[in-house]
């Protein structure tokens, strides 16, 4: 397996109010509120811990034309571009949980763009492209005859399947099998997956690339944890080569105990004076590099294995003897092979959610600084919990 290093700059790119009110046994309205923590929540058996949901997406089109499928109305949260064909089968993509409705945008005729809108339900996407969209060159896939190198035809290049759109946010907390302090700090990283130059055939979506952008915000534990990323719907020897952009340093990729492709990173050094990395105000850093890792495959390698669910980032001690995953995936070395990741209260230690977020200031509760989570998990709503948050109780970093 050929591993390159290519050195280039690239981009991936108040609180709840608490009553002082003097302690009288006979008014209850005189009574101190007790301050709400995640150890205090009730949370629902069933509750999935989930931020986002598989979907397909299928376009009816008469003629083959080049499309992109948005999130928001406004077309900046981009979920993929695709030259589309008469013959498409329906595409397998990942959405945010809370998406109700989805834009498809194209080119007309007349060199102008139109968008159109449909909801997500029954977690299909459906659009029927009209007639007026511009035709594009109808894509063909030729493998080329260097190891680890094929060659994209007109047509297959343009296409692009990301999640999350931009970046993703993964939190742990690192005191497994214990609860922690919730400040979900203990690890924090930015993380986002792309498929390029993916192609049908058979009725069946495929690729030969994957990317994957991964960015450490925070260090906030006291345990000697590492990130790793396990690509569970593929092997090892599936890979052929990994190229590293901008830099590799730092990072190993390793054969599981079963043949499992696993990412290894080394964390970053923490400042001087800490011995945490961007959870305290007066010792904050810049935020890490963007390690973008381009994989590419022996073989085709179809979509579904490649999105959200199918990559496992999780922590692991040196040597393996601990793992903590997100909740719904299972441990990979033999000491964590039957390791839950949730407990009997349904407490978690991992979370991710599709939006890139700011941190929690060391020692605060999680609730502080994201209020809607409380809802949330309570099953009472706010799928959408990142969306305003008390900056105070945060670390906002560049």
């Amino acid at each position: 397996m050929k591993k390159k290093n290519i050195l280039f700059a690239t981009c991936l790119l108040g609180a709840f109010a608490f009553s002082s009110c003097e302690k009288n046994l006979y008014d209850e309205s005189k009574q101190s509120e007790k301050e709400i923590k995640m150890t205090d929540l009730e949370i629902p058996a069933n509750f999935p811990w989930e931020t986002s949901k598989d979907a397909k997406c299928k376009i009816v089109s008469s003629t083959t034309s080049l499309v992109s499928i948005f999130l928001d109305s406004n077309c900046t949260q981009l979920l993929s571009t695709v030259n589309i064909d008469p013959a498409a089968p329906a595409l397998p993509v990942v959405v945010p949980d809370y998406l109700e409705k989805a834009y498809l945008k194209y080119e007309t005729v007349s060199a102008g763009n139109k968008v159109i809108e449909t909801e997500v339900t029954n977690g299909m996407i459906n659009f029927s492209l009209p007639e007026d969209a511009k035709p594009s060159v109808a894509p063909v896939v030729t493998r080329g005859g260097g190891k680890g190198d094929y060659t994209p035809q007109p047509g297959m290049e343009d296409n692009i399947l990301e999640y999350p759109s931009g970046y993703g946010t993964v939190m742990f907390e690192d005191m497994y099998p214990q609860l922690g302090d919730y400040d979900f700090n203990d690890f924090v990283a930015w993380y986002k997956y792309q498929l390029q130059d993916f192609f049908h055939k058979g009725g069946t979506w495929y690729t030969y690339v994957m990317q994957i952008g991964f960015q450490i915000r925070a260090l906030g534990g006291i345990n000697d944890f590492s990130p790793y990323i396990n690509l569970a719907g593929v092997k090892y020897d599936d890979i052929d080569e990994i190229i590293f952009q901008e830099t590799g340093d730092g990072i190993e990729f390793i054969k599981g105990p079963n043949g499992e492709a696993i990412l290894s990173y080394t964390n970053p050094s923490k400042p001087a004076g800490s011995k945490y990395l961007n959870t305290e105000p007066e010792y904050i850093t810049t935020s890490g590099v963007n390690t973008s890792i381009y994989i590419y495959f022996k073989e085709p390698v179809e979509l579904s294995r490649l999105q959200d669910k199918m990559v496992d980032i999780y922590l692991a001690k040196p040597d393996h003897g601990t793992e903590i995953h997100l909740k719904g995936y299972k441990g990979i070395y033999p000491s964590s092979q039957n390791a839950k990741y949730s407990n009997e209260d349904n407490y978690v230690w991992g979370l991710k959610a599709p939006a890139a977020l700011n941190h929690m200031i060391e020692e605060n509760d999680f609730i502080k600084g994201y209020p809607k989570f409380k809802d949330w998990i309570e099953g009472k709503g706010h799928k959408q919990w990142w969306v305003s948050p008390k900056n105070d109780y945060l670390i906002l970093l560049n």
